[in-house]
């Protein structure tokens, strides 16, 4: 299994290679000191993705949207979105 931490400094390399070589070092070594040593979950893009938009259904309700509507905005049935709201309460 990869080290999560190589896998983000990679990627931070491939997207942003004006970061010096010098602060991914020392970003690699705050992290290590913080979290090394522990195994940690790392939360899949489809669960962040659900996540976001279940924050974006809690915001819509609160603004007075009634769960129909929210639902034909988000793609889901009535009942889905109260799920959702009740699960958050």
């Amino acid at each position: 299994m990869a080290d999560p931490i190589d896998v983000v400094l990679r990627l931070v390399r491939e997207h942003a290679p004006e970061v010096p070589d010098d602060a991914l070092r020392r970003i690699d070594a705050r992290a290590r000191i913080e979290v090394g040593g522990d195994r940690h979950y790392v939360v899949s893009s489809s669960r962040k993705a659900r996540e976001l938009r279940n924050r974006k259904i809690m915001a819509a309700l609160a603004a007075g949207a009634c769960t129909s509507d929210v639902g034909r905005r988000f793609g889901l049935t009535r009942q889905a979105v109260w799920s959702i709201a009740k699960s958050r309460a």
